[in-house]
């Protein structure tokens, strides 16, 4: 062998005994680290894992576990400052673990990845970061349903946002015009916004009579599918009953007075629909009250 081949296989064999080498010594402190993780010694094991992480700053596993650590230690709802920086740093690693490739052995690494940093935003009331995340799959997947009802939970339930959420609602609708709840959602959303505003005084009578309008033309969807679908008719009756009040308090006193009859009338329709729905579980199961 010539002295420079020598040379090259003597510099590679080094090289493939210094990297086994750091593979081992990164292997002990990645297990000594996760020892103290299963042990529960949170904090102990994030300052091991970022031992490992200065030395490797994209080791996968290493800032999957300080997500978890972090986590661990958060106290879901608590305003203490110290859990929420537990909660940021969480979101943050669970941040950057998405911008990551995970290890190709562990398939489901993502979706498990995306399961706690939801949660984590859920928990610690990061409602903008969700909707932002989410917000970034419709735009990937517009005709994806799950996303759209998760931004409808997010922007209505706990954004309290009406505006953002009734688009949301109203596109599950149209992209599933044959599911008679979607078409319910909207209109008892609607209503709920229409005499919820009125209550509150944080409605002008211009938006509460196009509540109570798209309301019941969501409600005709929901009915024309089908025409015995209590909780619309039930609705239905309540938007009415908010046509009669606008109508009174803008002195159409012969209109208010139909809009009440037209609520009274589809009242009692849905009154005879829960009595013979009643009657017929009845019927199925033997005397005693249906479940709920």
């Amino acid at each position: 062998m010539n002295r420079g081949l020598l040379l090259l296989v003597t510099t590679l064999l080094l090289v493939s005994f210094a990297a086994r080498g750091d593979e081992t010594q990164r292997q002990a402190a990645f297990d000594a680290a996760n020892r103290l993780f299963n042990q529960q010694k949170y904090q102990e094991s994030i300052v091991a894992f970022e031992k490992v992480l200065e030395h490797e700053p994209n080791d996968w596993a290493a800032h999957y576990q300080v997500a978890l650590a972090y986590t661990a230690l958060y106290h879901p709802g608590s305003t203490n400052p110290l859990d929420q920086e537990y909660a940021r740093r969480a979101t943050a690693e669970f941040e950057q673990l998405l911008q990551m490739s995970p290890p190709i052995d562990q398939p489901d690494a993502k979706e498990k990845v995306v399961e706690y940093y939801l949660a984590m935003l859920s928990s610690s009331e990061q409602y903008d970061k969700a909707i932002e995340y989410y917000e970034t799959l419709r735009v990937q997947s517009p005709f994806d349903l799950k996303v759209l009802e998760m931004l409808g939970v997010l922007y209505y339930d706990k954004k309290r946002v009406f505006k953002p959420a009734m688009e949301v609602y109203e596109r599950l609708a149209e992209l599933d015009p044959r599911n008679r709840e979607r078409w319910y959602t909207v209109g008892q959303r609607y209503w709920n916004r229409a005499y919820t505003g009125n209550k509150e005084g944080t409605i002008s009578v211009d938006e509460r009579l196009n509540c109570i309008k798209w309301g019941m033309a969501a409600l005709d969807e929901a009915l024309r599918l089908d025409p015995d679908y209590m909780e619309a008719i039930a609705y239905y009756n309540l938007l009415w009953r908010e046509q009669s009040q606008v109508l009174r308090q803008l002195g159409d006193d012969a209109g208010a007075d139909a809009a009440f009859e037209k609520a009274q009338e589809l009242q009692k329709r849905a009154i005879a629909l829960r009595d013979r729905r009643k009657a017929d579980w009845e019927r199925s199961n033997g005397s005693g009250s249906p479940h709920p």
